[in-house]
């Protein structure tokens, strides 16, 4: 009974020293990678639930010194150079620092029950280098945003607008930013026209304008860049316009076409006594007459009528740069147009229609649309190449 015991005491101490070891091997493997945050995060974390942990404790040292003289190093170097631009890095190092720094604050003095002796964890006062940090980066990024809208070029004022924004993360109100960030947001718009324009010799009523461009242009926006039709009555300088251009209508004369056709069908018509050779009825196995079905051929004439109407809406959707009026992307388009009314009379025994001449019993004929209204009846297919070309023309526009 002791040695079963002590086996399991054995075994506990074990899986203790397997956990303990496997832990520190965690941060140790983060430290032997290069990650040094992740090492002196996870070192950090074991320590405050074990303070005598002396492996972790000078994975941490290793961790936290290397992390601090590469750190410390590189501003050294930042600052030397004398560049303006380096201050948001600069800043973002000293951040670094101060947060390895209020990590580790509260375990110290960290104990190396191994060596004897406190780990070697240098610490700084950055607070007046962060302010200096983050006042010259703040200082820079409003002035290089300035020179930026001197430019007057938009894709100058969406830059000076994300730097401005950027200063604003380092002082919510930092002189007249806002209102400069507004001025960005309004100059660095693009302004995207979508229109029709009808090319032909047809003359097309403006309901088909009207309907083809009600579409929400709104759907479409970005950050940057705002829709609008030529049904939006706006008063706005365009960058790009996007425009469907019916280039050419050709409409087939209306055909009118006749045909007769018979069908015949076998069915089942009754039934009869099957006889013998004698002339009498035929018995089963249990004395009863057999019967067999009786058989009919039904016939029937239909008369098909089809009307049909066909024609052809050519054309492109233009993307062209307003400003210089130049083309940048064509796409042609081909709709077809058609008009089709198919219906037959019957003539005979309705018994003998096929399932495919049945569904054309009962039609009527209809009039014929006009040249007018079967461009008409296009706009609404139109209308959703419309709007995919619009999706997918929105990456041009940005420029």
């Amino acid at each position: 009974m002791k040695n079963f015991k002590f086996l399991q005491l054995v075994a506990y101490l074990s899986i203790l020293l397997v956990l303990g070891l496997s832990s520190c091997a965690y941060s140790k493997f983060y430290y032997e990678q290069g990650d040094l945050e992740t090492a002196i995060n996870t070192s950090a974390s074991r320590l405050r639930s074990n303070p005598n942990n002396w492996r972790e404790a000078m994975i941490l040292e290793k961790s936290y010194k290397e992390s601090f003289d590469k750190t410390m190093d590189r501003i050294n170097y930042l600052k030397q150079g004398g560049n303006p631009d380096c201050w948001m890095e600069i800043y973002d190092l000293y951040s670094i620092i101060d947060k390895h720094q209020k990590l580790v604050k509260p375990l110290l003095p960290i104990f190396i029950k191994k060596e004897f002796r406190n780990a070697d964890i240098p610490i700084i006062d950055v607070n007046e280098e962060l302010i200096a940090a983050k006042k010259k980066a703040a200082e820079y990024l409003y002035a290089h945003a300035s020179e930026l809208m001197k430019t007057k070029l938009k894709k100058d004022y969406r830059k000076a607008y994300q730097e401005f924004n950027e200063v604003k993360n380092y002082f919510s109100t930092f002189k007249n930013v806002d209102g400069l960030m507004n001025e960005c947001y309004n100059e660095g718009q693009n302004y995207v026209q979508v229109q029709y324009k009808n090319n032909t010799n047809m003359v097309i009523p403006k309901d088909f304008e009207r309907n083809l461009l009600q579409i929400d242009a709104a759907q479409f926006n970005s950050n940057w860049v705002k829709y609008y039709s030529t049904i939006d009555k706006v008063n706005i300088e365009f960058d790009y316009a996007i425009v469907m251009n019916i280039r050419d209508i050709n409409i087939s004369p209306e055909q009118l076409r006749e045909r007769e056709y018979p069908e015949e069908k076998s069915i089942e018509d009754g039934w009869q006594y099957e006889l013998d050779n004698k002339g009498n009825v035929k018995k089963d196995s249990l004395g009863n007459d057999i019967k067999t079905k009786k058989y009919t051929t039904v016939r029937c004439v239909l008369r098909e009528t089809s009307q049909s109407k066909q024609g052809q809406l050519l054309g492109t959707f233009d993307l062209v740069n307003v400003s210089t009026n130049q083309q940048i992307q064509s796409v042609p388009f081909n709709k077809n147009l058609v008009f089709t009314n198919l219906f037959a009379v019957l003539s005979g025994d309705s018994r003998a229609l096929s399932e495919e001449s049945r569904r054309k019993i009962g039609g009527r004929p209809m009039p014929f649309p006009s040249n007018l209204q079967m461009v008409m009846d296009a706009s609404n297919m139109l209308k959703g190449k419309l709007i995919e070309t619009v999706r997918a023309n929105m990456v041009l526009v940005m420029n």
